[in-house]
């Protein structure tokens, strides 16, 4: 198995007991041979040493105690019984000898003393995804409401990852198997464990994530950090099948085997679904960054233009918002804001919608382009369906939209806005 990672402390176990090995009894000469398992061992062991001897052990059948085994040397009618422990690594099968470390993290570098091994990206393809799901280290070069994520979704769709998803991915950095299974697999055997058609394929990217400062082109004298990453790992993870228990049968790039790896060790990619990996927020972008909102209900547009003031330093007088030539509250606008970007997400749906949308929302960035289409369709009493221009549809609470609504039409009329 020279193109196997052996594991160190299972072969000097092995390799110890070839080295000396104690009888706890002696039978002598006794016949048949077969009453003890030794004319067709179970066993055969030959153990070349450095001097250019080797001798040859036969392990028979288990004593009646069960506390050992008859054995014998191959030269010799002697027969001895040894203790279970010595003799078990002989007995051992072959796949006990394979490391079970499937993927290490990678190293930081010695004068690096802010790196840390991270999963930087991931993408899933197989059986159970249909539509694959890619995600990725958010990065500086994300637009700004990006950066509040660790993770970005881009595939199916380019969006931020939950919280929860986002702690379980950090967490994934390396992989242990729970044991080899096949060692150097057939074809016949890779379809027999699932391989013809996998469970799902992950390709996964680890990586050392650091910073570095560089000084500012400008006369200011400042300092720019910035994330870089270095070191990267790739490695293809692809699980073919279940067992019984639901522990994978996976194959990893670079190791001519078949392991099982339970599913708490492979939990933080194999449970990677879109619906329990993207964020529910509708949209993070901040107010500043907005030129225009466009609500439409009940077929009638309303046109909100905001005018940002950067450098006033009252927070009401950094922002003017106008409709239909009358200008009105900004706290209020700032409040309203919040309730439409608290439109959650409540699940993912194939249902397309139909008829007339009961809200659409339309957000401009500051160069006038359109960053966001909503369309809010009211589909039952409990939920709406919304469809984003993407072509992504999902669920949201219907008491979310009705209480925006109600916001909404409070803060055409001059009347306050309830954080609700």
């Amino acid at each position: 198995y020279e193109d196997l990672t052996l594991d160190s402390s299972d072969i000097s176990t092995l390799t110890g007991s070839a080295t000396t090995l104690n009888a706890t009894d002696k039978l002598g000469a006794v016949t048949p041979l077969a009453d003890y398992g030794l004319e067709a061992p179970q066993a055969t062991v030959t153990i070349s040493y450095t001097d250019g001897s080797s001798v040859t052990l036969h392990v028979g059948s288990e004593t009646p105690s069960a506390s050992g085994y008859y054995v014998r040397l191959a030269d010799s009618d002697e027969v001895y019984i040894c203790s279970s422990s010595a003799v078990q690594d002989f007995l051992s099968a072959d796949t006990d000898l394979i490391s079970t470390l499937l993927i290490t993290a990678p190293s930081a570098r010695e004068d690096d003393e802010n790196g840390t091994a991270i999963l930087r990206s991931l993408e899933l393809t197989g059986k159970n995804y249909p539509q694959p799901l890619a995600l990725r280290r958010a990065t500086d070069s994300d637009s700004e409401e990006f950066t509040f994520f660790s993770y970005v979704i881009t595939k199916p769709y380019f969006r931020g990852t939950a919280d929860a998803a986002t702690t379980a991915l950090s967490s994934f950095t390396s992989l242990y198997a729970d044991s080899a299974v096949v060692l150097h697999p057939t074809k016949t055997q890779l379809a027999q464990y699932g391989f013809n058609d996998p469970l799902f394929t992950a390709k996964i990217t680890l990586s050392i994530e650091s910073t570095t400062e560089t000084e500012s082109s400008d006369e200011s004298g400042s300092t720019e950090t910035k994330t870089i990453f270095y070191n990267n790992t790739d490695v293809t993870v692809t699980a073919g099948s279940k067992d019984e228990d639901g522990n994978y049968f996976v194959t990893v790039s670079g190791i001519n085997a078949i392991f099982r790896v339970s599913s708490s060790s492979l939990s933080a990619i194999a449970e990677r679904q879109y619906d329990n990996t993207v964020s529910s927020l509708l949209f993070i972008k901040s107010i500043t960054e907005i030129s225009r909102i466009d609500v439409t209900t009940d077929g009638q547009l309303h046109s909100l233009l905001l005018t940002h003031f950067p450098d006033e330093e009252d927070s009401d007088k950094t922002l003017t918002v106008t409709a239909d030539g009358q200008t009105l509250s900004t706290p209020d606008f700032r409040t309203l804001y919040t309730l439409m970007m608290g439109l959650h997400r409540y699940a993912s749906t194939d249902q397309a919608p139909s008829g007339s949308p009961a809200l659409r929302l339309k957000l401009y960035d500051l160069q006038g382009k359109a960053y966001l289409t909503a369309d809010f369709y009211a589909t039952s009493g409990s939920l709406y369906t919304v469809r984003l221009s993407e072509g992504e549809t999902f669920t949201v609470r219907a008491g979310t939209v009705t209480s925006f609504l109600q916001q909404f039409d409070n803060f055409l009329n001059g009347r306050e806005v309830l954080d609700q």
